[in-house]
């Protein structure tokens, strides 16, 4: 009847580590990943994205399943190239947990109009694998997506270039 029990004790201490048994009034730690449940805009090179206004620029953005560490969300976590480039476009990154967790990337540059990508251009963003939830959980693989924006904002920068245009030809 001893052997019994001791083999039956060692066996539940064998086997217990393979088990996640709720306890009641402990919490569960968190050890899945996060997700990227959506992102801004749509992965997709057929379809333009233009600035609808000042009031809802074009930003692009990555919402996730759940709240993130904000120490991770970085430009180096986050970034936005323009076709061809190996530099990031220049910009900050922010982050918001409410009403849903997710980072978005505002340009700064001083095209006119200011701070917006530049039309008629192939972007790529790249949320690296590296960012984490608040409890440590890499999200793993990057996440890469493309865009193209709308060439009306194609923008001038110098008092010549804009001279140059006429009116009406849809460079103001």
């Amino acid at each position: 009847m001893k052997v019994f029990r001791a083999v039956r004790v060692l066996l539940l201490f064998l086997l217990l580590p393979f088990f996640r048994l709720p306890r009641a009034g402990l919490a569960q730690a968190d050890l899945d990943p996060p997700q990227v449940v959506a992102i801004f805009p749509a992965d997709s090179l057929t379809s333009e994205v233009s600035w609808d206004d000042e009031a809802n620029p074009l930003y692009p953005s990555a919402t996730f399943s759940e709240a993130m560490d904000p120490a991770t969300l970085t430009r180096a976590t986050f970034q936005v190239f323009a076709e061809g480039s190996a530099l990031p476009e220049p910009g900050e990154v922010f982050y918001a947990a409410a009403p849903a967790p997710k980072v978005w990337f505002e340009p700064r540059n001083s095209l006119t109009p200011p701070n917006r990508l530049i039309g008629g251009v192939v972007f790529t963003v790249v949320l690296s694998g590296s960012v984490t939830d608040l409890a440590g959980n890499p999200l793993g693989a990057d996440v890469t997506w493309h865009f193209y924006t709308h060439p009306e904002y194609v923008a001038d920068n110098t008092w010549e270039d804009f001279s140059l245009g006429a009116l009406g030809a849809g460079c103001y």
